[in-house]
């Protein structure tokens, strides 16, 4: 093999890796292996070509074409050799999103009430995340009542209006969420999403049914609201029995919100 036909298979192998990673940011796991195998081909043979002079003798030549034979060969069993350490291996990922506070706020309470209520898609967002966004609300109380109608367990999400009048004006008026698998997954803080997950079971291991209830906050005028949505005020709540304070957690990354999860023994 020949210098000039030597360079033509370098030059080939570029045009090969790139498509190889363009498979890689499409997310072809096997192609990107082979893409990492081959670009060491390819740097093993430049480095040898530096260390040959302009006329290298041919049998130099036909030692490096032989390596990049057996190097070809070697490529699928190279690329299962490395699947197979690939077990056991943990990826990280890292996704930053951007909210306002009042729709962080809205958010947390959303997702929380289509997890644990059977509330519509449209009565959340018509009645109850209008009422947030009003400043109507201060809190979001799910309880899960047995068959005599009597309170079991309740998640609690309480909104500090003070707080959150304090955020902004120290200009602090959006607040930035960095996924990490951690603190928050799938634009949920761990808190609530912890709450959810002890309510959910405790519903589901008592055969309990839930309701959604939002106290007006202070200086709300209810008969107005309520006139306003169309609701009407709820029965007061009776508990089966003095309720356990399970954890109460404030979620760092939104201030002025508190989750909390209360159960009967």
């Amino acid at each position: 093999m020949d210098p000039i036909t030597l360079g033509f298979i370098i030059s080939t192998s570029s045009a090969v890796l790139a498509g190889i990673i363009l498979n890689l940011v499409t997310g072809n796991g096997k192609a990107a292996l082979k893409a990492d195998i081959e670009l060491e081909v390819v740097r093993k043979v430049r480095e040898e070509l530096n260390r040959i002079e302009t006329h290298p003798p041919k049998q130099e030549i036909k030692t490096i074409s032989d390596q990049i034979l057996i190097h070809d060969r070697g490529i699928e069993q190279e690329i299962d050799l490395r699947l197979k350490n690939l077990k056991g291996i943990t990826v990280t990922y890292a996704k930053t999103t951007t909210w306002t506070r009042i729709e962080a706020i809205k958010s947390q309470v959303n997702i929380a009430l289509r997890h644990t209520t059977e509330i519509s898609l449209q009565l959340i967002q018509e009645s109850i995340l209008k009422r947030i966004e009003n400043k109507w609300i201060s809190k979001i109380h799910v309880y899960a009542l047995d068959s005599e109608n009597l309170c079991r367990a309740q998640l609690s999400i309480e909104i500090d209006w003070d707080e959150y009048n304090l955020q902004i004006s120290n200009g602090k008026t959006t607040v930035v969420i960095t996924e990490d698998g951690r603190t928050w997954i799938d634009n949920t803080a761990i808190e609530l999403d912890e709450a959810i997950l002890l309510f959910n079971d405790y519903v589901r291991d008592h055969s309990l049914k839930t309701k959604c209830y939002t106290p007006y906050a202070p200086g709300v005028n209810r008969e107005e609201v309520n006139r306003i949505l169309g609701m009407v005020n709820g029965e007061p709540i009776r508990w089966k029995d003095k309720a356990n304070q399970v954890f109460q957690f404030k979620i760092p990354e939104i201030k002025e919100l508190r989750v909390g999860f209360y159960c009967v023994d």
